[in-house]
């Protein structure tokens, strides 16, 4: 099934908080090098035009550069990452640095993974720095397909990634250049913006201001069909 292989994947998300790195990337005019909070959404003519934009159905190659933030009285925690996604490939690119109070040095992780189909079955290639090689793991997941929607609505739980569908929660708000809401969720109040690139939901933003306790996550999807995965040399892989 899908979920096995988004099993795989959210469980190395999760190992670093969430995916990073910063990859070269090709494109125009929604290109990895594009600073999306300085770009101005587009406007959306109706409820339709915004469900159309939600739609990620046809993306199988693409980049998502993620950043996570979140806070509390014990520590703060950023993870900047890329995904790359190309048919039958993955790549993975992230870095999480965790600074926890009363401790003058921050940890860093840093991850860098494959997921390749091969044929009917499937691999990891997973970069371990004190060996200065990628370890192949061999696996057989029931289906892969694994799309830029598959990420989105994966990495956004299903209650947040529902609540952006209706069109009248969001206003445009000019200062941001974007459309803005607030949205209930688990029993919080999360806020939202969506920038619309290209006539496609391509930057989305939450955020959460607890009193103890802070959250922020931005997905940016971009070179949508440019996106292009090198694996790395054989001298460079060992199998397991």
């Amino acid at each position: 099934m899908k979920k096995k292989l988004l099993t795989v994947m959210l469980a190395v998300v999760l190992a670093l908080g969430c995916f990073a790195g910063l990859l070269a990337c090709n494109g125009d005019g929604d290109n990895a090098a594009l600073d999306p909070e300085k770009v101005e959404s587009e406007k959306v003519a109706d409820a339709e035009a915004w469900a159309k934009a939600f739609d990620y159905s046809e993306m199988t190659n693409g980049t998502i550069k993620v950043t996570m933030k979140s806070s509390n009285e014990n520590r703060t925690r950023e993870t900047v990452s890329d995904v790359l996604i190309d048919s039958d490939k993955i790549y993975q690119d992230g870095t999480r640095t965790t600074k926890y109070a009363g401790e003058d040095a921050p940890e860093t992780v840093v991850y860098k993974g494959y997921i390749v189909k091969d044929g009917d079955s499937c691999y990891t290639c997973d970069y371990y720095e004190d060996r200065d090689k990628f370890i192949k793991r061999e696996f057989e997941p029931d289906y892969f397909d694994f799309t830029v929607e598959d990420f989105v609505k994966s990495h956004i739980d299903g209650i947040r990634f529902n609540s952006f569908e209706n069109f009248s929660d969001f206003t445009y708000n000019d200062d941001k250049g974007a459309y803005i809401a607030s949205v209930e969720m688990h029993g919080d109040t999360y806020g939202v913006e969506i920038k619309i690139i290209n006539g496609e939901a391509r930057y989305i933003k939450i955020a959460y201001n607890g009193e103890d306790e802070s959250e922020f996550m931005s997905l940016y999807i971009c070179d949508i069909g440019e996106t292009v995965i090198t694996l790395p040399p054989e001298d460079k892989i060992i199998e397991e």
